[in-house]
């Protein structure tokens, strides 16, 4: 007894003596914690790093729940901080989850929902143990699923598992999300698990495909979710899913122009217009194209420094439809763009989008469009992007255009990219089928837009 007294006292002195130097400081219901993440990460290292052995010692708290989730937290971090170096500690960590998963899954039933669908998704999260978490399914997730399953904390669980575990894991969590949304699916927290299921492609989602779009439709038609900032994670994926139907493409692009007029200046709104624009151009009866390029022109207005203006300049020079007086003043922008910033390893989307519209540019701009492409291949470490404009090269501008800075191009792959496939500058696609890719920048009627 007086040994357990005087341990307990030792523990409240070190305790008291972190606090004082501001190592941890006081939480909730007699609990405490770090003030901020890099303490904890730094303490992690201090003590794993020569001893890696000694991680079952302190994850022997994980099995309340929230531990858990923090310890794979900061191990996760750890690891990117560490690299190579840090091999041992996964190593240590696989060995301790394949050992506990049993008697882990069944405490972690006994604690509160909440923490433990965070402290389970971040499971999901961090790569060690993620593929453990798949092959120890039904004993460390299934039992808090049965239990906790339809709760309304259990879409943190579902959105971590759903975006980062492996297919192989696919048909569990599918169902479960599936009962989860029968619960649940028209609260506003439904887009924890929609959004996830949304990014799954057809043969991912199988038989239940048309079920997912189903319940997200009624998802943005209930109430008022539709027009919420909400709707900015759903949104998105329905406008480019080519299984929707043509009714309910033209709802989400209605909602999509609505909800870029309401909140012009959050954060998400260039992801919601990206695709607003991808769908435009890829079904243009059935977006509202006019009001998608007005909702571009605006954002491009308001935001001229922004680094997702690249992405947006891009989408819409790939849009074959694009009004003809609209195509060079873009590449133009673009170009620009490129040329008051540094390089920058996603220049490429912006560099294909202009080579789109080579034969708008007057010859200084087609020659600064090879300068800068020239510029971006040698910073870039790519082949199959490098390839990539290659090709847009060969779709978009023709063999006597090019021959002007066919140097430019041969001698920057020869310096950087001996191993690249050599590109012969001789065979462009023919007339016919470059024209087939530039859509209507040749005969579109300048200043009308499509349904004028």
């Amino acid at each position: 007894m007086r040994a357990r007294q005087a341990t307990a006292q030792h523990a409240s002195a070190i305790v008291a003596q972190l606090q004082e130097g501001g190592w941890v400081e006081a939480a909730e219901q007699g609990e405490y914690r770090t003030p901020h993440d890099a303490i904890a990460d730094q303490v992690l290292q201090e003590m794993l790093l020569p001893n890696p052995e000694m991680l079952p010692y302190i994850l022997a708290a994980s099995h309340l729940g929230r531990p858990l989730g923090r310890f794979a937290r900061s191990l996760g971090r750890l690891g990117g901080i560490l690299g190579d170096s840090g091999t041992s500690i996964e190593h240590s960590a696989q060995t301790w989850l394949r050992q506990h998963a049993q008697a882990l899954g069944q405490s972690l039933c006994q604690n509160e929902p909440d923490s433990v669908a965070y402290a389970l998704g971040a499971v999901f999260d961090y790569h060690p143990w993620s593929r453990l978490a798949v092959e120890h399914w039904d004993e460390l997730v299934a039992p808090w699923l049965a239990s906790n399953g339809t709760s309304i904390a259990a879409r943190h669980l579902l959105h971590r598992g759903l975006k980062t575990l492996p297919a192989a894991s696919g048909q569990q969590l599918l169902l479960a999300a599936l009962d989860w949304l029968e619960m649940h699916g028209l609260r506003r927290q439904a887009t924890f698990v929609l959004a996830p299921l949304l990014a799954w492609d057809k043969q991912r989602l199988g038989e239940q495909q048309p079920e997912v779009l189903k319940l997200a439709m009624q998802w943005l038609a209930h109430e008022h979710n539709g027009v919420t900032a909400d709707a900015g994670f759903v949104l998105p994926p329905l406008l480019t899913n080519p299984a929707l139907d043509r009714e309910s493409r033209t709802r989400c692009g209605d909602l999509a122009v609505s909800r870029l007029r309401t909140y012009p200046e959050r954060d998400d709104a260039t992801h919601v217009l990206k695709h607003l624009l991808q769908a435009a151009g890829a079904y243009p009866d059935e977006v509202p194209f006019r009001e998608s390029l007005i909702c571009a022109g605006h954002w491009l207005d308001k935001n001229p420094e922004h680094p997702e203006k690249r992405f947006v300049i891009a989408r819409l020079l790939r849009m074959k439809n694009l009004p003809q007086d609209m195509g060079q003043p873009l590449a133009k922008a673009g170009l620009d763009f490129l040329a008051e910033h540094e390089p920058n390893s996603q220049d490429d989307y912006l560099l294909n989008g202009i080579a789109a519209r080579f034969m708008t540019l007057a010859d200084s701009e087609q020659t600064h469009w090879a300068q800068l492409s020239a510029r971006w291949i040698e910073s870039s470490h790519r082949v199959y992007d490098i390839d990539s404009l290659f090709f847009s090269c060969r779709k978009f501008i023709s063999k006597d255009h090019i021959r002007n800075f066919q140097s430019i191009f041969d001698s920057v792959r020869a310096k950087n990219f001996r191993d690249i496939h050599a590109f012969d500058w001789t065979s462009p696609f023919d007339n016919d089928y470059r024209a087939s890719r530039m859509g209507n920048v040749q005969s579109a009627e300048p200043g009308k837009l499509p349904g004028d």
